[in-house]
This record gives C-alpha cells, structure tokens and sequence, in this order.
C-alpha cells in the first residue's frame, strides 16, 4: 500500500491523504513518486497547491525527518517551479514539532502553513489559490473545498 492516496483532480489543489504508518521505506517510495509527479508538471508549466493530511500520523522519526528534509533540498527547482503553496494537516502537536525541525534544515520559498484540520488547510489552498488567480477545476468552483468531502464520502 502507498504511503499516501492522492487527489489531483480538483485543480489546483493536489490532497495527499496519509493512509498507512510511516517508514523509511515508504516515505522514500513516496518521496520517489512525488519527484516524478513535480518533474512532469514542471515540463508541462503546471502549478499546484498542496495539501498534506496527516492526520493519523502519530510520530516521525529523525531518520525520516531527515529524508524529508534532503529531498526537499535536492527538489527546491522542481518545487520553486510549480508548488504556489502548501498546507499540512497534523492533529499533533508531536508531528508538528518534527514538521517545526524539518523546516529549520529545509526550507520552502512557496507560503506553507500547518492546520490542525482538513477543512482549515483546503479553505487556505482555496484562499491563496483565487488570490493568485489560479484557474479552478469546476466542481472547486462550483463547491469549494465540499467537492473533496463529497469525494471521500462517494468513495468510502
């Protein structure tokens, strides 16, 4: 199983929803994937907000934090290119420590912000997405951020 099952089909928002503990191996399979996914907007002039739900994370260990950190390093062209902004979502005040220390070896030159719920960080995304005149998917126009509610609804 992935790491993260992820949404793209509400643009410009990309939800990524953590739906398994995390390992080093995982992370670095995700981590993996992502480069793929930011290189391929990249070559074709996308951008995208992105929202990270992890909320049943628990804990992240210094190894990982580490692996987050060097890929967010190695990727700072990809992600200057396309990611307009970021929005994490941990319930924990332990998780958004380890997110607090990732961010002091790593920095992110697009606006992120940490929420404590799902819907405060797809209200943000949908704030900065209109305030950079970002084109939105129909249904985000249409619903705002209730399109990836029903959409987790539809699907569980």
């Amino acid at each position: 199983m992935a790491l993260y099952e992820i949404i793209t089909r509400f643009e410009p928002i990309h939800l990524s929803t953590q739906v398994e503990a995390t390992t080093d191996e995982n992370l670095r399979e995700y981590l993996a994937g992502q480069t793929a996914m930011w290189a391929r907007m990249q070559r074709n002039g996308g951008r995208c907000i992105s929202v990270v739900d992890c909320s049943i994370s628990t804990k992240i260990t210094a190894v990982q934090r580490r692996i987050y950190a060097d890929w967010i390093n190695a990727s700072g062209d990809l992600l200057d290119g396309c990611l307009v902004g970021a929005a994490f979502i941990m319930p924990s005040i332990v998780v958004r420590g380890a997110l607090t220390a990732v961010f002091w070896v790593a920095r992110l030159s697009a606006p992120h912000t940490v929420h404590s719920t799902l819907e405060g960080g797809l209200n943000w995304a949908l704030d900065l997405a209109r305030r950079e005149g970002l084109p939105l998917s129909v249904a985000l126009e249409r619903e705002g951020v209730d399109a990836f509610r029903r959409l987790r609804e539809a699907s569980a």
